[in-house]
């Protein structure tokens, strides 16, 4: 008899224990849990419905948070418009008016991946209060991404088979965002600038600013050139008035040499003074006391 309740008490301590750590069937459908323990941190494994998930941790009283996320298919609407960079800058280039502006509505229909939460949780913050406001932010960027997609491929092939661009689209961001699932992009309202235009008209603005460069380097130069011109001829006649001021002073200490000069240069014959002359005009020569 003893035996018999020895086994039946076991047998209900391990019914405890094992309930205790049952943590399925606290989940309702399209429910998945995210376990946080004091001993162990987070768990890296999400707990999903109608799985068999058991987990020690949970035998030990208050050791266990489980963070519940109702995980269920959202569409997030997004209006994008905007200009092409520089885009009136580039359109100046161009004749008439020319409009490199886009916009477009993008709607994205996308669930967050379940074994993506425990990731999110413990390195996000992301807790089951706030996940329509992350649905909703991620929703935008996964919008904007796909918008850009668009613009990098075929704008002619896309507006006459929008169907296979958004197929192609959404097949591509699996990638970029691994922590949702893409279930559908859809774009409305659509309106692309000429890709092809305005990259012609840029590259033109952009020659047109390196003429105007180099138009003003070589301005610089010649100005730069003028200028050293300039100072060399300036040079030039302050050594040339330079001479005639010591021309001058000569000429101002032996005021004799002025006749001498002249007889020198007359009617552009050379004359030739006599000897008495000459040796008149040596004394003269002498520096005055």
């Amino acid at each position: 008899m003893k035996g018999l309740i020895s086994i039946i008490v076991l047998l209900g301590v391990a019914g405890t224990i094992f309930v205790a750590g049952w943590i399925q069937i606290l989940l309702p459908a399209a429910t998945y849990a995210v376990q946080f323990s004091k001993t162990g941190g987070y768990d890296a494994r999400v707990i999903a419905p109608a799985t068999f998930a058991w987990r020690w941790e949970r035998v030990i009283p208050g050791n266990v948070t489980l963070y519940f996320f109702a995980v269920q298919p959202a569409t997030v609407s997004t209006p994008i418009r905007g200009t092409l960079p520089s885009a009136d800058t580039v359109a100046s280039v161009l004749p008439g008016n020319v409009d490199f502006g886009y916009q477009a509505t993008v709607s994205v229909t996308f669930s967050v991946r379940p074994e993506a939460l425990p990731h999110l949780v413990a390195t996000e913050g992301l807790l089951p209060e706030s996940l329509p406001a992350w649905t909703q932010a991620k929703g935008e960027a996964v919008a904007h991404a796909a918008f850009e997609r668009l613009q990098t491929g075929d704008l002619a092939g896309a507006l006459r088979n929008l169907a296979a661009v958004e197929a192609r689209v959404a097949g591509a961001l699996a990638e970029q965002f691994p922590a949702v699932e893409i279930r559908a992009v859809r774009f409305a309202d659509l309106r692309l600038p000429d890709l092809e235009l305005y990259e012609r008209a840029r590259r033109s603005y952009l020659a047109l600013l390196e003429a105007r460069s180099e138009a003003r380097r070589v301005a610089a130069l010649n100005l730069a050139s003028e200028r050293e011109r300039g100072v060399a001829a300036a040079e030039a006649r302050r050594e040339a008035l330079q001479v005639l001021r010591e021309y001058g002073q000569v000429l101002e200490d032996f005021p004799i040499l002025i006749q001498f000069l002249a007889l020198q240069s007359d009617d552009g014959r050379e004359s030739f003074i006599d000897l008495p002359a000459q040796e008149a005009l040596e004394p003269a020569l002498e520096p005055a006391p």
